[in-house]
């Protein structure tokens, strides 16, 4: 299954395809006004509630799935169910936050703007437009194969929070998938860019966040310097240890992103701690960087005056969100995509990325595919700088068309 060619129209699907994108993009429109950051509830509520009501006239009932976590909205799936006996599903995956709180937005004045084949606006590819591409897709669908629509469950699960990569979301959603399970497609943006080329993601790195907190002894940076052991020296010639455990080769890297310690310039800092974060593609590679990590002393030491000074050094490990590494299942899909991709005159092809999605936590799961949204670029970017030529989020018009009707010729490969 899926090498099997889908006998539809190619020029047929993008008739209507072209025919209902004007419709599409002014639902997109509609969603980019609401402001839905990660951390604004009721944002992400109305967009949530919003998406429902415009994919119930297409069969769609929409479920509230219950967050375990006060900080952030719930979560909601969206569930059409064949009319036929013997069927399949596929679990579609897309989010309703954004990484752009309302302040940003007025800031910047970041709202929805076109300009040639440029739209730009708030999580126009990132990941409202993916959620557009399910909707275009899907009345394509409907209208072009009503009978196959009918042959499949469709779930489509929306995550309230997966710009935090909020560690419940899988485990929320799994009571809704099953053995008829065919695949996860999560709709990220396509980064290629190209629209007679097709980057598929079969591979993500995985990230564990960690502080380190190191413990000294205070003291008045004048009168009792010497009877003092600062903190923030104790944790400087860490942070340069765990940066050069960065090993490229191996796809391995180290970040340390924010230090902060002391209480004032007139005294020897009593704490100071080190925030960062470890990822890697390969889960030998993810377990290697954390013994380096869990191997730290938790006794540190510098010297002034030819004197050591001595303190302490504690890890804690913040959050673990595994590698989503190379895998026969993901590669399957790749294949189907291929194979459809040849068919349609598109080019298609595997690629890794260094950020997480929620593939992370699915294909271990599920075959599993991201990267299915359409293209665009300068994601999580609000700003417009003429000067330096900075350009904030924008997705690209002329993708949708091309990118939807490979989406549904593989689709149908896969479950046909």
């Amino acid at each position: 299954m899926g090498l099997i060619a889908t006998h539809w129209n190619r020029e047929q699907f993008v008739e209507v395809l072209n025919a209902k994108l004007a419709d599409t993009l002014a639902r997109l429109k509609q969603w980019v006004s609401i402001s839905s950051h990660t951390l604004n509830i009721a944002g992400v509520e109305a967009l949530a509630l919003q998406i429902g009501k415009d994919f119930e006239h297409l069969g769609f009932e929409a479920k509230r799935l219950q967050s375990t976590d006060p900080r952030y909205a719930d979560h909601w799936m969206l569930e059409r169910k064949g009319s036929y006996a013997n069927k399949q599903s596929v679990a579609c995956v897309s989010h309703l936050d954004t990484v752009f709180s309302e302040d940003e937005r007025v800031r910047n004045a970041f709202e929805w703007s076109e300009s040639g084949n440029r739209i730009y606006g708030p999580g126009t590819v990132d990941i409202k437009g993916g959620t557009a591409m399910l909707y275009l897709m899907l009345h394509a669908l409907l209208e072009i194969d009503p009978d196959f629509v009918e042959q499949v469950d469709w779930r489509l699960f929306l995550n309230s929070s997966e710009e935090v990569l909020n560690p419940e979301f899988a485990d929320v959603v799994r009571p809704y998938l099953d053995a008829q399970t065919r695949a996860c497609l999560v709709f990220e943006a396509d980064e290629s860019c190209r629209v007679e080329h097709c980057g598929l993601v079969n591979q993500r790195k995985g990230r564990m966040t960690y502080r380190l907190t190191a413990s000294g002894l205070g003291a008045h940076a004048g009168s009792a310097h010497h009877e003092g052991v600062n903190a923030i020296a104790l944790l400087a010639p860490v942070a340069q240890t765990i940066e050069s455990w960065t090993d490229y080769d191996k796809g391995l890297t180290f970040n340390v992103g924010v230090i902060s310690g002391g209480e004032g310039r007139n005294r020897v800092a009593q704490s100071a701690t080190l925030e960062g974060e470890m990822r890697a593609f390969d889960q030998d590679a993810f377990a290697h960087g954390k013994s380096l990590l869990m191997g730290l002393p938790g006794a540190v030491h510098y010297t002034v005056a030819s004197k050591e000074r001595s303190g302490s050094l504690q890890l804690e490990i913040l959050q673990e969100d595994a590698a989503w590494s190379a895998n026969a299942g993901s590669q399957s899909l790749v294949d189907i995509w291929q194979a459809a991709g040849t068919e349609l005159g598109i080019q298609v092809y595997g690629t890794s990325r260094g950020g997480l999605s929620d593939g992370n936590r699915f294909w271990e799961m599920y075959p599993t595919i991201d990267g299915l949204g359409p293209s665009g670029g300068n994601l999580h970017a609000s700003e417009r700088c003429e000067a330096s030529g900075k350009l904030p989020e924008y997705v690209n018009r002329d993708s949708f068309v091309p990118k939807a009707l490979l989406n549904c010729f593989a689709i149908k490969r896969l479950l046909g």
